[in-house]
């Protein structure tokens, strides 16, 4: 289940917005493209498979948000009831996905990026270095 997740600064007003995570399959040439939750939302999506998750992380350190994979498995997982499979982590992952801080920025290399910070988590705005970026909704789909 994806959630969209809207960050708002408590001084300056500062908006970011992340989502994930969101499963994908890939396509005959390679593309990424969204799978569909909890069932495939084309026949093309359907015979590919779901080949990991992605999101759009938000990096404290750039100030800006990056559409990433966080996991990509070694095979596609094509069975039926595939998405309990996957949320519940029993498909095997590529080798550069095994560890909790491979997803990293694509700018910084920061390992500390942000799809939602978590309740005793502060980030500083990088705007106007006063306030903290708070939740300010998240809505799940």
């Amino acid at each position: 289940m994806a959630s969209f997740i809207k960050l708002v600064c408590t001084e300056c007003g500062y908006e970011v917005e992340t989502s994930g995570l969101h499963e994908f399959y890939r396509d005959k040439s390679g593309k990424r493209k969204l799978y569909g939750h909890p069932i495939p939302t084309s026949k093309e999506a359907e015979e590919r498979g779901i080949y990991g998750f992605s999101a759009e992380l938000y990096c404290p350190i750039c100030d800006e948000v990056f559409d990433l994979i966080v996991v990509e498995y070694k095979r596609p997982c094509k069975e039926e009831l595939n998405y309990l499979k996957v949320w519940f982590d029993m498909v095997e992952p590529k080798d550069e996905y095994r560890e909790d801080d491979e997803v990293r920025c694509p700018k910084c290399g920061n390992t500390e990026l942000i799809l939602e910070p978590e309740e005793d988590e502060e980030v500083k705005c990088p705007r106007c270095k006063r306030g903290i970026l708070k939740t300010e909704y998240v809505v799940q789909s």
